[in-house]
């Protein structure tokens, strides 16, 4: 009997900082991958002669260059070329405990599943510790169960984490969106499959970024491309789901409105225009969303704060959410300030 292989698709752009310690991570394994696809998405730092060095020194080491089209393009060009029978994806700047690649096979072997999901720790780039993501539920669910648990946010919505079937993953693809595109992958594969296990074990760690929402400045591409996402989800779930979809876009739009909030001494008259423009398009997309579902009491309230923008401006209306979630806004202020 062939033994399995995996295949590791790690993307990159401009991670001369940290790529070499991914991979070192991934040559760390107890159970070796058959391939490591390095993708350089148009790096124009050191990072592509430190992939350069690591494909010369190991011979299941690939690295193939594309023009800057962002992670979405670099995994779909990976998975074109994954030879193994199973599909590993690691962001650049995250690392693999030693016994991922094992445990990752035994739990979808053992389960006969399509997809297994590990746990992860959150650090900051100085290593120390933001959280511990762990999971208290059953460890097998039908895939109708994991589309509920990803669409909530109690599982991530991520493509890292996971062992996949590389026969399934290429029936999927990622759209060229900047944010939220590992949503809609995710979503696609669950369309496909049956069943997938959880394990409550960690095994990589996720290093904060500065490209994540709360640290990014806000801009029209962040919430075009969010609520894009949303909208490419909305055909892949099922009725209960897409009833709920406008309750998670209110949600989305309220926290990018608390971004906004703080970012607004940093912007520009022309930025605040096309901000305008961005939220105006995403709050129609709620209402044609909202008219098949009720989304509950605290969700109404935000959506009728949203409905004001006619008579005041977004600002406006960040800066009384602002008092209304103090609690979270709080949190993104905090995050803006590291």
């Amino acid at each position: 009997m062939k033994p399995d292989k995996i295949s590791v698709i790690i993307p990159f752009y401009q991670a001369e900082n940290f790529l070499e310690r991914s991979l070192k991570s991934v040559v760390k394994q107890t159970l070796k991958p058959y391939e490591v696809i390095l993708i350089n998405d148009g790096s124009t730092d050191s990072s592509v002669e430190i992939a350069q060095k690591w494909v010369e020194n190991f011979y299941n080491f690939k690295l193939i260059h594309q023009k800057n089209s962002g992670p979405g393009k670099a995994r779909n060009t990976g998975l074109k070329l994954a030879q193994g029978d199973f599909v590993v994806f690691l962001d650049a700047d995250d690392r693999l405990y030693p016994e991922f690649l094992q445990k990752a096979l035994e739990g979808i072997k053992h389960h006969q599943t399509d997809l297994h999901v590990v746990m992860h720790r959150m650090i900051k780039p100085d290593g120390k510790v933001i959280k511990n993501q762990l999971w208290d539920g059953k460890n097998l669910v039908s895939s109708e169960e994991a589309m509920e648990y990803f669409f909530y946010n109690k599982l991530i919505p991520t493509v890292w984490g996971k062992i996949f079937k590389t026969t399934v993953a290429r029936k999927c693809a990622f759209p060229q969106l900047k944010y939220k595109e590992d949503d809609v992958f995710i979503m696609q594969y669950l369309k496909n499959i049956k069943k997938v296990s959880i394990s409550n074990e960690i095994l990589m760690d996720i290093i904060g970024s500065a490209d994540s929402l709360t640290r990014t400045k806000i801009n029209p591409e962040m919430i075009e491309s969010i609520f894009k996402s949303y909208e490419l989800q909305y055909n892949l779930l099922p009725k209960r789901l897409q009833k709920k979809i406008s309750e998670m876009e209110i949600f989305y739009l309220s926290s990018l409105l608390l971004v906004l909030h703080q970012d607004r001494k940093y912007l520009l008259p022309s930025e605040k225009k096309e901000l305008k423009n961005a939220f105006i398009t995403a709050f129609y997309q709620i209402k044609k969303h909202k008219q098949f579902s009720r989304p509950g009491l605290k969700k109404q309230i935000l959506f009728f704060l949203m409905k004001l923008h006619k008579y005041i401006s977004w600002e406006k209306i960040a800066g009384i959410l602002s008092f209304i979630k103090y609690d979270e806004y709080k949190k993104i202020k905090m995050i803006k300030d590291i």
